[in-house]
């Protein structure tokens, strides 16, 4: 081959060398924005987590109190109807 030839081959090895690094740069750019992604969803899923939680307690909450009241209203019905007692806490 001619020295001519040589020279040419060398720079395009050169050039395609040249946009390997930048392509690997790119990569790596791609990956930050992948790793906060993952934080986003992340404190999402934790948001998400503490509303439930919340709400599961206040439906507990609201559950015991209904309980209370029954059991309040229960012991007022037997107080005021006597009929019950002779019937053994059944009503007709």
């Amino acid at each position: 081959m001619c020295s001519v030839c040589e020279e040419k081959k060398k720079k395009k090895k050169k050039k395609k060398k040249k946009k390997k690094k930048k392509k690997k740069k790119k990569k790596k750019k791609k990956k930050k924005k992948k790793k906060k992604k993952k934080k986003k969803k992340r404190r999402r899923r934790r948001r998400r987590r503490r509303r439930e939680e919340e709400e599961e307690e206040e439906e507990e909450e609201e559950e015991e109190e209904e309980e209370k009241k029954k059991k309040k209203k229960k012991k007022k019905l037997i107080k005021w109807l006597p009929e019950q007692w002779l019937c053994g806490g059944e009503t007709k």
